[in-house]
């Protein structure tokens, strides 16, 4: 009987209670309602399962498991370490490898650089030596052309004045034979000596530039060059109007 009217009561209350939580209007009543609920709804009862007894041969064989799959699990990270490891050194290496490249590539261009200067000074030494070969040519066009005498009539026997002007023109002079060896050498594909002696031939023939030399104030002893005998020469010469072209298209090649 005393149970009968325990559960009454019991079930009265719940329905009360869940009646005030469903009308409660603040949060202090939700709580106390929810309070009350969580006393009087009966606990459930946990049931625990009885784990079942192993013999020891099961015990064994679940050890044996056990045992494998820790074996797997760190041969698998080892595997996984060992295959990171391999990938840093082989980025290690490569990074290394172009590293050397790189510095095996600059040492080799400096190098490069070395060379180039260094015969580009053996070019501009050799090259200033046989501007320096032709001074005795310029020295014989200067005497058959009077080029001291006429800068003593333009500057009026002012020593300095002609020395000077007469330094400048031989330089010029000396570069422009050069020059005009190095071009014939290269458009007619002739060796240097053959180039050297057909513009020595033809600057022979010519007579100096006025603009370039001298003033154009008349001098009073007349100019006259003789024309030297050359020896035949065993290559073809270019003809005088071979020769104008070439100077009238190159100005700078004109003495």
């Amino acid at each position: 009987m005393s149970k009968t009217v325990s559960k009454t009561v019991t079930d009265n209350s719940l329905r009360k209670w869940e009646k005030k939580l469903r009308n409660a209007k603040t949060q202090e009543q939700v709580e106390k309602a929810e309070s009350m609920l969580r006393a009087l709804r009966p606990k459930e009862k946990v049931v625990k399962v009885q784990k079942p007894t192993l013999t020891d041969d099961q015990l064994m064989d679940q050890a044996i498991k056990e045992n494998k799959k820790k074996k797997k699990f760190y041969e698998e990270k080892e595997s996984e370490e060992k295959k990171k490891s391999l990938e840093r050194l082989q980025r290690r290496a490569e990074i290394l490898k172009n590293k050397s490249e790189k510095e095996e590539a600059l040492s080799n261009q400096k190098e490069e650089q070395k060379v180039l200067y260094e015969q580009l000074l053996k070019n501009k030494e050799e090259r200033d030596e046989r501007v320096e070969s032709h001074k005795e040519f310029v020295e014989e066009i200067s005497k058959e052309n009077y080029i001291v005498q006429r800068l003593i009539v333009k500057h009026k026997g002012k020593k300095k004045k002609v020395e000077r002007e007469y330094k400048r023109w031989f330089k010029a002079v000396c570069e422009n034979v050069e020059g005009s060896i190095e071009f014939i050498q290269e458009a007619k594909e002739l060796s240097y000596e053959e180039a050297k002696k057909e513009v020595y031939d033809h600057s022979k023939k010519e007579e100096v530039c006025e603009e370039e030399s001298v003033s154009e104030e008349p001098v009073e002893e007349p100019v006259s060059v003789e024309e030297p005998v050359s020896e035949e020469s065993v290559v073809e010469e270019l003809t005088e109007e071979e020769w104008q072209k070439i100077v009238e298209e190159h100005p700078e090649l004109k003495m």
